[in-house]
């Protein structure tokens, strides 16, 4: 079954999930799919938390240009696909507990550079990496926008704007 197009609603059950990375094209366009706890899936839908800090990986990462599927719950009964949004940069991020440098320029604003990431503030951020993650740590930074008409998954209510 091919996977929906932006806007259209459809039902969890009835499609396969793409695995975390996996790459799907949809009419000659490149998808990567991302899973995020459920604590950020009120930032992610409100546009507050617009980018991602994750861990090399041997499935790519999405690249600029590329659309994007955040998922919360991915490979659960109560996955939900949040928003299908565009990657606009992928570089590295190297952190360390009181500094993160974001494709070689070392980043000023800890607290906003949190904020983006769905946090309150950089020690929020740096709590919940230290859960996941050693420091130093050396990875990827994702960031995306939401496309003119932002498409947001099928949930109850929902409608394409």
């Amino acid at each position: 079954m091919p996977y929906p197009q932006c806007g259209q609603v459809f039902a969890l059950d009835s499609m396969p999930l793409p695995q975390l990375g996996q790459l799907i094209t949809i009419g000659g366009a490149s998808m990567v799919a991302y899973n995020f706890k459920p604590r950020f899936a009120q930032a992610i839908l409100s546009g507050e938390k617009t980018q991602t800090i994750r861990a090399f990986r041997t499935a790519r990462h999405a690249a600029a240009g590329d659309t994007m599927q955040l998922y919360c719950g991915m490979r659960t009964k109560h996955a939900r696909q949040l928003l299908e949004v565009i990657c606009t940069r992928n570089v590295s991020c190297n952190m360390a507990r009181n500094r993160v440098s974001v494709d070689g320029v070392l980043v000023e604003d800890l607290d906003d550079f949190a904020r983006k990431d769905g946090f309150r503030n950089w020690r929020e951020l740096i709590d919940f990496f230290l859960d996941i993650y050693e420091l130093p740590f050396s990875g990827r930074l994702i960031c995306w926008k939401l496309p003119d008409a932002a498409c947001h998954a099928a949930t109850p209510g929902s409608r394409s704007p």
